[in-house]
């Protein structure tokens, strides 16, 4: 019945009417619940050295140095904690510039082949939190080593600069140069972009560079260019004679960056606002302090808080931690019973509530390269099996919005299309989802004969002879949305004659899986959240080539016609929003019809942070990351009251579904 008056309300409300009137109460409420600074009592404001204490709900995968061994929105955000002075600034208004703090000089110019090449000119006095002093080489290094064909060797993907002249020769490893990027001198060097790459709605990400210590990943070695581009050889040698190059091997950075205690896990020279000075995986917590060496970002901000301290805890345990006094801040609630628990400690003075539109959403990942989830008509079916309504009015109360497609409602992109978006519409309807079965040709049961409803039997599909079952294989983590997906999956698969089979796990095993770490997986069914970049581009997500089948295409799918509307967003002149837009749409139009998840819904996020705290706001400040940066203990001398409005809550990469 329950069920039943949901189904009734979305037709009632339908399309695009429904979700700009939901939406609109969404930024309403929003609106209504600015975050305040509320009187502190001074007496009750620990010291400048006791940690600030951030209780996060996802587990940290631990991967500390890049995105090549998968994303992981905590991650992500440490990362951009511990590592800095990029060549390229993200400024709170959307907008990329490069870094002024970092380069003096900059200049860009083209081929006769139509490459582009973009030249920079370091800062002087650049350091590593050790004083070691950053230099062109350090840059250089960076594009060699994440472009080095030992990485696929080691479960990561080498792919990060793939769009500069002469990668696949170097990441392939038929040449030591790298001719698209040089060192050119002390603070100089530059990177060349293929023709064939441009034009690029987000241009100036491809000029983002950050500076990697080769003394701690490749102890002997260092970075060379006789002309024909960089390339690695033995340290050394007489600058102004040629040297042997000599490659890197998955031997020693199996060592080095990802054994224990290797760069990935445990950056230690690094050269971002906080230097790391704990981290424990199996107790998912990390501590970081200020790094003394640290000039500011491309505003001059440095950080405040001297020490931080995050830790993961689900939200229960969170609100309980923070009620207590043992965390000073909650971010990323979601469960609505917290939330509500929250506002109350709000309105008694004990904290300041934040909340914002996700740019991101929830949802279940196919495996698209394994049967039976390779077909789109069980995956559509499959999709059609989830009560999204149930998920937002009973769940999450209100605080979520059903999603049909591959956004998220804070995204810049959704507000003035949310009719459009709306159409994509996947109803719950278990009878429609039975004929999809039917139409992907499962209508025999486990020994050939014909399927019968209500009898039990498991339905299959005998293609060339090859007789293939309708067996879906849940990697699942703990958490009340996945549970009550559990309870609309389950029902739906006993009338549908689909065996579900759940294997509970934890986070860090799930992605293991989820990413195809070893190269394959055993399960068919992943449900987590995804929070997108503000450089929204797909394409690599959904490259059917092989090099990105892993931890960048994790959905396993391979359609031609969806990379190539992913491409054709992508190619568009920066600065042509309207186009871009089309083309986004467009996008949407294909992945619904491939259907490479089910999308659920997407959520309002809620944060909690001490009183005595100033200045956090994730929503202001795209992110976790860049709101502590610019939290402090001191009130500002002319405080305003920061409303949590629609603008997008920028952060990378995927979480868990809490």
């Amino acid at each position: 019945m329950r069920a039943d008056t949901c189904v009734h309300t979305a037709q009632a409300e339908h399309g695009g009417v429904y979700h700009m009137k939901k939406l609109m109460a969404l930024l309403m409420a929003l609106m209504l619940g600015p975050t305040v600074a509320l009187a502190q009592d001074a007496a009750a404001t620990p010291a400048a050295a006791e940690p600030v204490i951030v209780a996060i709900a996802t587990p940290m995968s631990g991967y500390l140095y890049s995105n090549m061994w998968g994303t992981n929105n905590v991650d992500a955000n440490i990362r951009s904690l511990l590592h800095g002075y990029n060549t390229v600034a993200w400024h709170t208004t959307g907008e990329f510039s490069v870094d002024e703090t970092v380069v003096n000089s900059f200049s860009a110019t083209a081929d006769g082949r139509g490459n582009r090449t973009y030249t920079f000119d370091l800062a002087q006095g650049l350091t590593y939190n050790d004083g070691a002093p950053i230099t062109a080489r350090d840059y250089v290094f960076t594009v060699l080593l994440q472009s080095d064909p030992s990485i696929p060797l080691l479960g990561g993907q080498n792919t990060n600069f793939d769009y500069l002249t002469g990668y696949a020769d170097y990441a392939a490893g038929n040449r030591s140069e790298f001719s698209g990027v040089r060192l050119i001198g002390e603070r100089r060097f530059s990177i060349t972009v293929m023709a064939g790459e441009l034009p690029y709605f987000f241009e100036p990400t491809l000029m983002d560079v950050y500076p990697t210590p080769i003394q701690a990943v490749a102890p002997g070695y260092a970075v060379r260019d006789d002309g024909r581009g960089a390339y690695l050889t033995q340290s050394g040698g007489t600058a102004d004679v040629q040297a042997s190059p000599v490659p890197l091997t998955a031997e020693m950075l199996g060592e080095t960056l990802t054994g224990v205690g290797g760069y990935v896990q445990q950056p230690r020279i690094t050269c971002g606002p906080y230097q790391l000075t704990h981290y424990d995986a199996a107790a998912n917590t990390l501590s970081m302090t200020i790094n003394p060496m640290y000039r500011g970002n491309y505003e001059g901000r440095k950080p405040e808080l001297e020490n931080i301290t995050i830790i993961q805890m689900d939200n229960t345990q969170a609100v309980d931690a923070y009620a207590r006094g043992d965390v000073q801040i909650v971010h990323k609630l979601t469960d609505a019973v917290e939330v509500n628990r929250v506002r109350a400690l709000q309105l008694e003075g004990k904290g300041d509530v934040a909340n914002y539109l996700s740019a991101g959403y929830t949802f279940l990942a196919f495996a698209c390269e394994q049967a039976p989830t390779d077909d789109a008509n069980v995956r559509l079916a499959i999709a059609m099996c989830i009560d999204r309504n149930t998920f937002c009015t009973e769940l999450y109360q209100g605080n979520a919005l059903p999603v049909y497609a591959y956004y998220g409602y804070g995204q810049w992109m959704v507000a003035e299309n949310t009719d459009a978006l709306a159409a994509y519409e996947i109803g719950f309807d278990v009878d429609t989802a039975r004929d999809l079965l039917i139409k992907a040709g499962f209508i025999y049961n486990e020994d050939g004969t014909l399927y019968e409803d209500g009898r039990g039997q498991v339905r299959c599909r005998i293609k060339k002879g090859r007789l293939t079952p309708l067996d879906l294989k849940w990697a699942k983590t703990a958490g009340k949305a996945s549970d009550m997906l559990y309870a609309q999956l389950s029902s739906a698969c006993g009338k549908l004659g689909i065996r579900l089979t759940v294997t509970d796990m934890g986070f860090s095993d799930m992605l293991w899986q989820y990413f195809r770490m070893d190269g394959q997986r055993s399960y068919n069914l992943f449900f987590m959240t995804e929070t997108f970049s503000f450089a929204f581009d797909p394409y690599r997500e959904y490259n059917i080539n092989d090099v990105w089948q892993g931890a960048t295409n994790t959905s396993g799918l391979r359609d031609e016609r969806l990379m190539y509307a992913a491409r054709a967003m992508r190619r568009v002149q920066n600065g042509d929003t309207a186009t871009f837009i089309a083309k986004w749409l467009k996008f949407q139009d294909r992945w619904r019809v491939v259907m490479p998840t089910a999308p659920v819904c997407s959520n309002v996020y809620f944060g909690i942070s001490q009183p005595w705290l100033y200045e956090f706001s994730s929503n202001v400040r795209f992110g976790l990351a860049r709101a502590l940066l610019y939290t402090t203990r001191t009130q500002p001398a002319q405080a305003e009251p920061v409303l949590a409005d629609a603008s997008p809550a920028v952060e990378m990469d995927a979480a868990a579904g809490q």
